[in-house]
């Protein structure tokens, strides 16, 4: 049961002050006092002064806005958790989105959102461990004390040292990116990969303690990444930023991607027209073997359907003359329910140059629907099997589409290798089954090790190829994955 986040906000704001202010915030209570007349003189040329310049009216902000970020690129985001109650201003009503955060205000921050976004028996866990971390530099009663208590009994901060935690450091980027990844597998562990390659312009700067997490939180879209983009890993965190990350973590929002992120290959509108030239190529070179192929191929079907006649009669004697015989019932109860039809399979096999140069094809008119290669991992899955490429996607209208934008090609090699299919899942579903599969099979089969896995698509389920299953552990899986997943163990 989720905790009552209204109630919550308010008593950690009563034990621990606000987020990033209220721990240094200086009273503003003589500030804000009206000023008393002390000179009669100056008492009768008020009226006059006040004709003069009539006082503005106080601008009124929505909830969540601060006078210094009604402006800012980052008010959405601020506004947001201000409002969820993650994030609050100082006491002079200011939330200083330019100013670095320190470990503590991290701490503090991470310790509401793991309140929200933890059951309470998950909860109660977490504040049993605390009694195991301490640090020198952490008084009893200090403010942020419980928060880096909880933080660190989940797993999310730890100290700079195995004795201290340097509350007061601003953090930077790195640092705090890092234990951000911390916290997205703690609340959110099965949130999709969005981007399976990333790079940063500055990526050989990454400390790297820290590229690992730093990649997870890019590839989910939490942080942007490209060629052309710097992460500035050593520069501090801004409250700004902070905010940002944090509402991209909670509410599932994307960093944008820039226009020269994917510039290697995946820049379509540079290299469509190299790409065309490549399966024109490779057209010319196919061309000639595939109507050979195709003469071949129909001589074989006849000679496949004349055996597969042949072979019905036999089987159908062979039954007849042992239908009583159990040993024969049930090598046929054990023939295998899913046929794979062979199709094609007399085409000439295509080397890596052609495949690529195919590929580079194919996705150019993918991309007329999804605009990039990656979000066509969001609708469907392509792989090579029988010599061919198959297209497996999830909607039916974008069969249709992906068909006719082919089709209007007049390629040969495309009309000969490429095979358009339905599929259930996408390549972002199957990589998020594979990834909760691994790491089931992992934790309860110790010794053992996963030798292959991949799509089955036309099961619908991810094929996988272990070493090692015990019994339990093979319960487990069929409980935990149902017809998601089927695993075979290579004896």
């Amino acid at each position: 049961m989720k905790l009552n986040k209204l109630s919550l906000s308010l008593a950690i704001t009563l034990a621990l002050g606000s987020t990033f202010g209220m721990a240094h915030a200086q009273t503003t209570a003589t500030a804000t006092k009206a000023p008393v007349a002390t000179s009669t003189k100056a008492s009768t040329q008020a009226p006059a002064q006040k004709a003069e310049a009539p006082v503005k009216a106080k601008e009124v902000l929505p909830a969540g806005v601060y006078p210094d970020t009604k402006d800012n690129w980052a008010r959405d985001a601020i506004q947001a958790m201000t409002e969820a109650g993650y994030l609050s201003g100082y006491a002079d009503n200011t939330f200083r989105p330019g100013k670095s955060i320190t470990r503590e205000q991290a701490a503090t921050i991470y310790s509401k959102v793991l309140q929200h976004n933890t059951n309470e028996q998950e909860l109660a866990d977490l504040v049993t461990k605390e009694n195991g971390i301490s640090y020198t530099d952490i008084e009893n009663d200090r403010w942020s004390n419980t928060a880096i208590k909880l933080v660190g009994a989940a797993g999310v901060m730890e100290g700079t040292t195995k004795t201290t935690f340097t509350p007061s450091k601003a953090m930077d980027r790195e640092e705090f990116v890092a234990s951000a990844a911390n916290l997205v597998k703690k609340i959110k562990p099965d949130t999709p990969v969005k981007f399976e390659k990333v790079t940063f312009k500055d990526g050989a700067s990454i400390s790297k303690a820290y590229v690992a997490d730093i990649e997870y939180m890019a590839q989910r879209g939490y942080v942007a990444s490209g060629a052309t983009t710097d992460f500035n890993p050593n520069q501090p965190v801004t409250r700004a930023q902070a905010a940002t990350i944090l509402n991209r973590i909670l509410n599932g929002e994307t960093a944008p991607v820039p226009s020269k992120a994917t510039a290697t290959k995946d820049n379509v509108k540079q290299d469509a027209k190299k790409m065309e030239n490549k399966a024109k190529a490779v057209e010319k070179d196919v061309e000639k073997d595939t109507k050979a192929d195709a003469k071949k191929a129909k001589d074989d079907a006849k000679k496949a359907e004349a055996a597969a006649k042949a072979d019905a009669k036999k089987v159908e004697k062979e039954s007849k003359a042992n239908k009583t015989d159990k040993i024969s019932e049930s090598k046929v109860e054990q023939t295998p329910r899913i046929v794979r039809p062979v199709r094609r399979s007399t085409l000439k096999p295509l080397d890596q140059k052609q495949q690529d140069a195919l590929e580079n094809s194919v996705f150019t008119q993918l991309n007329k629907t999804y605009r990039t290669p990656e979000a066509f991992q969001d609708y469907g899955v392509m792989y090579w099997r029988d010599n061919q490429l198959h297209v497996a996607l999830k909607s039916s209208a974008d069969m249709d589409t992906v068909k006719a934008n082919l089709a209007s090609q007049g390629n040969s090699t495309i009309n000969n290798y490429v095979v358009v299919e339905p599929s259930q899942y996408s390549q972002t579903e199957y990589d998020i089954i594979e990834s909760n599969f691994r790491n089931y099979y992992s934790k309860n089969e110790k010794g053992g090790n996963v030798i292959a896995i991949f799509p089955d698509v036309e099961n619908n389920q991810l094929y996988a190829v272990v070493s090692t299953a015990s019994r339990e552990t093979q319960q487990g899986i069929s409980k935990v994955f149902g017809s998601k997943v089927k695993m075979t163990v290579k004896r």
